[in-house]
């Protein structure tokens, strides 16, 4: 197998089994000018997951971090952000007046299907962060930027109209998608209350990368390529025709940083909803393809319903109608992603380190 994984680059521009019916490229985008800006302190809560470990390297700096981690779901998670934010504000003090502070909000575990006693869970941690920001002295007082990383297939998932934008009205289907909708109403209800304090909904589209837990029911890439390691069948509960936008973590992080960087530069106060997606789709028929031809045999696929299959759209698709410059962002084809993940999980595999799927 290791062999197979050794001959990736000769795949390209090969197609799936099944019904493609989507291309994976798309003329390139046009040049990106990169926006940077002299930051303050920038805190990344959930710096550990896919989309947050991304930020951190897209910030080129180390980012704040409190010396006590946050306890979610013990009952002193109160006491421990309340520290932790006192921590913040003074290392945001201590930063010159022309540099704005940064918080991202890249935390959160819940998933299509989760049950909505989690997801309030969830729901509640975020509120004791942004009521600790708007009660500090500080950071209420100074320049600042707040991120949240919300989900455009939950908040989009009922979207009549194809591609969903920034203007959609919200149609979530799920209770993960209603969670999204009320953060997002959370954060601008807060933060209306710290006048310079700007701040970004950023909705992503399916996010996959190297080193995505595999413990969720979610990153049907990483688990197919996790599949395709062990040569074990993988369990789809959705038609082979589903489209989906994919996005490279990588490219998440660098878009979510540059966007925070652009919304520096507008009036403090702003308040805006970014979808973040390739704006690439493919179908998962497409996505079986690419890793037959990478691994030179046919992934085993077992087809089946389940309660959360009625939650699952068609079709999703994106398109961004703020900052557009940042298409220049998406770097990642598509099939250089998932060699990307099946070499890492491969080398995971042979250090004795991958769990088998279930």
């Amino acid at each position: 197998m290791a062999g197979h994984c050794r001959r990736v680059p000769g795949f390209r521009r090969r197609h799936g089994d099944g019904k493609a019916g989507v291309p994976h490229r798309f003329p390139p985008a046009g040049r990106h000018r990169q926006v940077f800006v002299t930051r303050g302190p920038a805190w990344v809560v959930g710096a550990g997951g896919l989309l947050g470990s991304a930020v951190v390297g897209a910030l080129g700096a180390a980012p704040f971090k409190p010396s006590s981690a946050l306890r979610w779901g013990d009952p002193s998670l109160h006491a421990s952000v309340s520290a932790a934010v006192s921590e913040f504000a003074r290392a945001a003090q201590n930063a010159r007046d022309s540099h704005p502070w940064e918080l991202y909000w890249c935390a959160g575990a819940g998933v299509v299907g989760s049950r909505a006693a989690d997801l309030a869970r969830e729901t509640a941690a975020l509120r004791q962060l942004l009521e600790s920001v708007r009660d500090s002295p500080v950071l209420a007082k100074t320049r600042g930027s707040i991120l949240l990383a919300s989900s455009a297939g939950g908040v989009h998932a009922g979207a009549r109209v194809q591609p969903a934008t920034e203007a959609s009205e919200p149609a979530p289907l799920s209770d993960y998608g209603r969670t999204k909708v009320e953060q997002e109403r959370l954060l601008r209800e807060i933060t209306r209350e710290m006048p310079l304090v700007s701040t970004l909904a950023a909705r992503y589209s399916n996010l996959y990368g190297v080193g995505q837990r595999l413990d969720k029911p979610q990153g049907l890439i990483s688990q197919l390529a996790r599949c395709a390691v062990f040569g074990a069948p993988a369990h789809v509960f959705v038609p082979l025709d589903t489209i989906r936008d994919y996005l490279y973590a990588d490219d998440a992080g660098a878009m979510t940083v540059d966007a925070l960087n652009r919304l520096a530069l507008l009036p403090p106060g702003a308040q805006l909803t970014k979808l973040v997606a390739s704006e690439r789709e493919s179908t998962i028929a497409a996505l079986l393809g690419i890793f037959r031809s990478m691994t030179k045999r046919q992934l085993r696929v077992v087809l089946g319903v389940r309660a959360m299959t009625a939650l699952q759209p068609r079709k999703l698709t994106f398109r961004s109608g703020l900052w557009r410059e940042q298409r220049g962002l998406v770097r990642t084809e598509l099939v250089d992603g998932i060699a990307r993940v099946y070499r890492h999980q491969l080398r995971v595999f042979q250090l004795g380190r991958l769990a088998r799927p279930a």
